[in-house]
C-alpha cells in the first residue's frame, strides 16, 4: 500500500483498501491505422500507475487476466469487434481515441478514468 503523503495526485480520492487488490490487466492494442492519441504514452502512464498499485501488466494472452485493457487509436475501436458478445466482454475496458467506453474523456484524465473503471469489481479471470 501506498503511504497516504506519497499518493500520486491520481490515486487521490481512490479507498486505499483497493490498492491491495491482485489484479493482472492484459493490454492490446488496435493496428494503429489512424491514431488520435499516442497510444503508448497512454499505455505507459497507466502501467506505471497500475505497478505502483501492485496491479500486474502483461501483453501477453496466458496466463487470463484479470481486467482486458482495450487501447483503440480512434472512435472506429476496430479492436473492440473482436472482444464483443463474447464471455470476457463484460470485463473489458476501452480507450477509444479520446474516449473511455464510448464517453468522452480529457487525454490528460485518461490514467484516472481507466483506473477508475478497472479496478470495479470483477467476478472471475477474462481470457483473451
Amino acid at each position: 500500500m501506498i503511504q497516504a503523503a506519497r499518493r500520486p495526485p491520481v490515486l487521490r480520492g481512490i479507498p486505499e483498501a483497493m490498492e491491495e487488490r491482485s489484479f493482472t490487466v492484459l493490454v492490446r492494442y488496435c493496428g494503429g491505422c489512424n491514431p488520435e492519441i499516442d497510444r503508448a504514452s497512454i499505455v505507459n502512464r497507466l502501467k506505471a500507475i497500475f505497478e505502483e498499485v501492485g496491479m500486474q501488466v502483461t501483453f501477453c494472452k496466458d496466463p487470463p487476466a484479470d481486467r482486458l485493457f482495450l487501447v483503440n487509436g480512434c472512435a472506429r475501436a476496430c479492436l473492440e469487434e473482436e472482444y464483443q458478445g463474447k464471455a470476457d466482454s463484460a470485463r473489458f475496458v476501452s480507450v477509444e481515441g479520446s474516449n473511455l467506453d464510448h464517453r468522452p474523456v480529457p487525454v490528460d484524465d485518461l490514467p484516472r478514468a481507466v483506473l477508475e473503471k478497472i479496478l470495479e469489481p470483477v467476478g472471475t479471470k477474462a481470457e483473451a
